[in-house]
């Protein structure tokens, strides 16, 4: 199986094929040689070099949603225009990747982000999710409070753009 995929909008290719030992897959050019057993549907423990990790994958629409060790990847098929592009960063809302309930929110409206820092925590399926900023940005406005549950998709909240230092 040979496939592209869009990793916070940079494309990366992935090949996997069945070995006498696990399986055989090449990430952007690097090999590695894993073992991969199926729990339940979606639910998967990987093992590479002795150590173990529990990988839970769910599709949802044009994405693909991946959680392990307490992080979230979100997949995306490039599509023909996109494929090659580079992302703008231009993203301006945070959404909830599955449904489940805000256990922590780590900003306040009017607060400077970094691109990729974790702003808010959901859980989900039992495991934490580490929700990150799509771009650096202030926190414009938040739209839940801790403990509210939380539809995929939601808008958990939106970033404007950061003031220019204008006074140089």
């Amino acid at each position: 199986m040979k496939s592209e995929f869009l990793i916070d909008g940079e494309t990366h290719r992935v090949s996997l094929e069945k070995s006498a030992d696990g399986f055989d897959g090449v990430i952007d050019g690097i090999h590695r040689n894993v073992f991969i057993e199926e729990m339940a549907p979606g639910q998967f423990v990987i093992e590479k070099d002795s150590r173990k990790f529990r990988v839970m994958v769910r599709p949802a629409r044009e994405k693909t949603y991946i959680w392990i060790n307490g992080e979230t990847l979100v997949l995306e098929r490039p599509s023909d225009e996109a494929a090659g592009s580079v992302a703008t960063g231009s993203d301006s809302h945070l959404t909830a990747p599955m449904p489940g309930t805000l256990r922590k929110l780590l900003v306040k409206t009017g607060q400077n982000v970094e691109e990729k820092q974790t702003v808010a925590i959901l859980e989900a399926m039992k495991m934490e999710h580490n929700l990150r900023a799509p771009r650096a940005g202030k926190v414009a406005e938040i739209f839940f409070k801790e403990g509210d549950i939380l539809e995929a998709d939601a808008t958990v909240l939106d970033l404007e753009p950061l003031e220019e230092d204008t006074s140089s």
